[in-house]
């Protein structure tokens, strides 16, 4: 059997005929062109509503830089559960190339989330020896209006942007020949996830997979590869510990529990996140759960049939390849699983609407990739066909279309931010210009010091102030 004829999903190579040689040349260049094309599309969305002015949370996690903390503060900052990592360390350097150029920030965004697209796709290469043409859904289940949030409205990097690149990144060393990739690079992405947004349950899933190994390294009696797995076992243990190293429990929503007193909606709550993927733009609640229910349900499937066949001992090379496959998606679910979970006990008592919220759909991707991948080794063409037209009808709907609920709340924070600082840089008075905004550049002027805040950056030029000359007060 060839290289690349690993799964009765894959194609073999095709004939040399011209319609042959059409579909080969489709194949190879579609799903590329396609993220090109998402891509520009992407960065146009974003220049269009982008505004240069800090947003809600950015006003408090960014006091650390108001005090011009060191780089280390930076990286370990807690902001609600999780710590900033290595997203602050990119917005401190892309705000000391622009003056704290807030539109700077959502284009690092956006060349983030196009990286990552041309991550998951070349990922799917690597296992799978090359690329279909429908394997366009994705980087168009990426490059999507959904992202709004990473965008035009918070743009908070360390939250799911920079997590997402490392998540796909330390995927990419997991399936990698090489020992030390296996295990050391692995590893060492594994401590800019723990301490960057919600990419911190890649430490747990991390484990799990290198106990799986080393269980099969026991199993073929490899001294070596059950000593790298053991050191992987160990660098996650000490990295969790270094995480934990000062943290304390803090709610990102003022009156939260755990468990909340609805505790049995917590699945609902991640059926609806699910559902809303699947079918968005569909306002009807009962649905939304139902489609939800069904993609949990391939997810247990998937991840229980790939997670059994991790423990299996490879006696080919072409099993050993298999074993990769089954790596990647039960990484892929793992910590797909153990993230909804976490955004269904955070988040619940918003309501069990809040499931729809833009701001967790880049890393709930995670789920459908690991499904994606499962679904092109299932042996059952039927059911495979079936699982990548459905996908490929979600991405379109995602990609190609905005709802009109979230182009209403796109056009409004974007108008929100140009009324403040248009008010604010006419009469200088921070209440005039949060009234001004509707409340939705922040609340309360006086909850978050932005009166001190806003003078720091007009001392310095920076932010909304970035555009005034050296000699002209940032009045009227």
């Amino acid at each position: 059997m060839a290289d690349n004829d690993l799964y009765v999903g894959y194609a073999p190579p095709v004939s040399a005929s011209f319609r042959g040689r059409l579909v080969s040349y489709l194949d190879a260049w579609f799903p590329w062109l396609v993220l090109a094309a998402a891509g520009i599309r992407l960065h146009q969305f974003t220049n269009r509503w982008a505004v240069n002015v800090l947003m809600l949370d950015q006003w408090d996690y960014f006091t650390p830089m108001f005090q011009e903390q060191g780089l280390y503060a930076l990286f370990t900052f807690k902001h609600g559960p999780h710590r900033q990592g290595l997203g602050y360390l990119l917005t401190y350097w892309i705000f000391g190339l622009t003056d704290w150029n807030s539109r700077a920030e959502a284009f690092l965004n956006c060349f983030l989330l196009i990286g990552a697209a041309a991550l998951v796709l070349w990922l799917k290469a690597r296992i799978f020896g090359r690329l279909r043409w429908y394997d366009a859904v994705l980087p168009m289940f990426i490059l999507t209006p959904m992202q709004m949030d990473h965008l035009v409205i918070t743009l908070n990097p360390s939250h799911s942007v920079v997590p997402l690149v490392l998540i796909l990144a330390c995927a990419h060393a997991l399936i990698s020949t090489p020992a030390w990739m296996r295990y050391g690079v692995s590893a060492v992405i594994n401590v800019f996830a723990t301490f960057t947004g919600f990419s911190v349950f890649v430490s747990p899933t991390l484990f799990v997979i290198y106990l799986v190994r080393a269980y099969r390294a026991i199993r073929q009696r490899s001294g070596k590869d059950l000593a790298w797995a053991i050191a992987g076992m160990v660098a996650v243990f000490a990295t969790i510990k270094w995480f934990l190293y000062g943290y304390t429990v803090a709610a990102a929503v003022p009156g939260w529990v755990f468990p909340d007193p609805r505790w049995h909606l917590y699945p609902s709550f991640v059926a609806i996140a699910l559902g809303n993927i699947l079918l968005h733009g569909l306002n009807d609640i009962v649905k939304l759960e139902a489609a939800g229910w069904l993609v949990i349900a391939l997810i247990l499937v998937a991840l229980v049939r790939h997670g059994f066949r991790a423990f299996r001992i490879p006696r080919t090379n072409e099993a050993a390849r298999d074993r990769r496959l089954d790596d990647l998606v039960t990484f892929f679910l793992v910590y797909g699983l153990a993230f909804a979970a976490s955004m269904a006990i955070g988040r619940l008592i918003l309501g069990i609407e809040a499931g729809r919220a833009a701001r967790y759909y880049a890393l709930l991707c995670i789920l459908f990739f690991g499904l994606y991948f499962a679904a092109m080794a299932w042996r059952t063409p039927s059911f495979r066909i079936a699982l990548v037209t459905v996908m490929v009808f979600c991405a379109v709907n995602l990609c190609v279309f905005i709802d009109p609920t979230d182009a209403g709340n796109i056009r409004a924070y974007s108008h929100a931010k140009k009324a403040f600082v248009r008010t604010y840089l006419e009469t200088n008075d921070s209440n005039k210009a949060v009234t001004a905004a509707n409340g939705l550049v922040f609340p309360s002027a006086e909850r978050t010091h932005m009166d001190e805040k806003l003078k720091y950056m007009r001392d310095r030029r920076l932010n909304l102030f970035r555009s005034l000359p050296k000699d002209r007060p940032a009045t009227k």
